[in-house]
C-alpha cells in the first residue's frame, strides 16, 4: 500500500483479516453442527447455508474495507484521483482475495463430502465463494469512485 493516508490504515486493514482463518472455520462448523443437530447434515441445504455463512461473512468484510477507507481518508486532499483509485482498488483487491481464498478453503472442505453425494443445479458450485467476491468488486470499484470523487475536491 503507497499513497497518501496509507501508513494509518494498514494496521486497521491488518486488524481486519487478523483472525480469518479462526473466522471463517467457525462460521462453517456453527453451520454443520445445526444442520447436524437437526438430522440433515447431509444435504444440498446445508451447502447452501455454509455457502450463504461466508458469503454474508466476505459482503460484511468488502463493507467494512471500505468504510475504513472512507473514515481514513474523509477530509484528505487528493492530488493525483487516478493513481489513488488505483492504489485503493489494489488493496481492496489484495485484502479480499486473502479473505476470499480462506472461505473457499472453508467452503471446499465443509462440503465435499456432501457435493459427492449430490448432484443439484441450485446447489452453490465449488466456485460460488470467488463468484461472489468478483461481483462484489465490481460495486466496490464504483463505491469508491464515487466516493473519492467527493473527497477530491
Amino acid at each position: 500500500m503507497n499513497f497518501e493516508r496509507s501508513e494509518p490504515l494498514k494496521p486497521i486493514l491488518d486488524d481486519l483479516e487478523a483472525d480469518d482463518q479462526t473466522l471463517f472455520n467457525s462460521l462453517q462448523q456453527r453451520v454443520l453442527t445445526e444442520q447436524s443437530k437437526r438430522g440433515i447434515l447431509i444435504s444440498t441445504q446445508t451447502v447452501s447455508l455454509v455457502f450463504q455463512a461466508l458469503r454474508d461473512k466476505l459482503s460484511e468484510r468488502a463493507e467494512r474495507i471500505v468504510s475504513e477507507i472512507r473514515r481514513v481518508l474523509t477530509g484528505t486532499y487528493v492530488e493525483d484521483f487516478d493513481n489513488l483509485l488505483e492504489a485503493l482498488k489494489a488493496e481492496w483487491n489484495n485484502r479480499m482475495e486473502s479473505a476470499k481464498n480462506i472461505a473457499a478453503l472453508e467452503f471446499r472442505s465443509a462440503t465435499a463430502s456432501i457435493r459427492a453425494q449430490f448432484s443439484h443445479p441450485n446447489m452453490p458450485s465449488e466456485n460460488a465463494i470467488a463468484d461472489h467476491v468478483a461481483k462484489t468488486k465490481v460495486k466496490m470499484v464504483q463505491r469508491n469512485r464515487a466516493f473519492l470523487h467527493t473527497v477530491a475536491r
